[in-house]
């Protein structure tokens, strides 16, 4: 979750929320100004739901769990507010296929579950007309831009959480 933090707090913003909390347990990567006031939590040894309910009304809002981990979809459920939204922008790591689900919270709270996956091809010409105009400083989210021939050492450092959106320029 080192760098996709910062793709989720650009993208919020662009949806009009004004502000954003990543509960995380990994230190607060570099983020460029957005739209959205970004808040980093370090949840490490804290319960991340009390955390959330103590800072909202009832819980979030929205809350996007944009990693790989079971207990972070777990607490997301949790961290919901009555007819709260939440967003599985990540999957499970291989061998893990499901959850504890609190299908109460779902009955009794209305909250609403999504996943997202791939992208339509009216969102990637969407999102290229936003990386063109610079909507909200959404051209934060491109941490490298590189030649046809650096390439393969872009994905070394997307690997490495170094990087997050990488563009490469052919004859560059």
């Amino acid at each position: 979750m080192k760098v996709s933090t910062r793709f989720v707090a650009a993208i919020a913003g662009l949806g009009g929320v004004l502000s954003v909390t990543v509960a995380s347990q990994a230190p607060a990567p570099q983020t460029p100004t957005f739209k959205a006031e970004v808040e980093y939590v370090d949840v490490t040894g804290r319960d991340s739901v009390e955390y959330v309910k103590s800072v909202t009304a009832d819980g979030a809002e929205r809350v996007i769990v944009a990693c790989s981990n079971a207990q972070a979809q777990e607490q997301a459920m949790e961290m919901a507010a009555p007819r709260g939204r939440v967003l599985f922008f990540g999957g499970l790591p291989k061998g893990t296929t499901s959850i504890a689900f609190p299908s109460n919270v779902l009955h009794y709270r209305e909250v609403q579950v999504h996943g997202s996956y791939a992208s339509r091809f009216r969102d990637q010409v969407h999102a290229l007309e936003m990386l063109r105009r610079n909507t909200h400083n959404i051209r934060g989210v491109v941490t490298d831009v590189v030649s046809l021939d650096d390439t393969p050492g872009a994905f070394d450092r997307i690997r490495a959480g170094e990087a997050l959106k990488v563009v490469v320029t052919p004859g560059a």
